[in-house]
């Protein structure tokens, strides 16, 4: 018998924790996924354990990734690398945290 599925049940996975991830952190922190209805399991991924294999095997919905993953996967031949769709910030985050100016 198949498992069934809640279509409102995520499981959100980040590579390692990051400066750059912070809107998902707000996001989920602040329960903006909950007042719309979505229960959001969110969690880091464990070593040995990249994001691009817990979406094909199915222990992750979502992967919080830089975009240079996929350019990996397809620079090793994989044609069947994830799309990145979403920005999350347009600035450098060592500008963010600069001492200067």
């Amino acid at each position: 018998m198949q498992e069934s599925v809640d279509p409102k049940r995520i499981r959100l996975v980040e590579t390692f924790r990051n400066l750059f991830y912070t809107p998902i952190y707000a996001a989920v922190g602040g329960g903006f996924f909950y007042r719309h209805g979505l229960s959001v399991f969110f969690s880091t991924a464990l070593p040995g354990r990249g994001p691009l294999s817990m979406l094909r095997d199915g222990s992750a919905d979502i992967a919080q990734t830089g975009i240079s993953r996929s350019l990996m996967a397809l620079d090793e031949g994989d044609e069947e690398a994830p799309l990145h769709f979403a920005e999350i910030n347009r600035r450098d985050g060592f500008f963010i945290l600069s001492r200067q100016p």
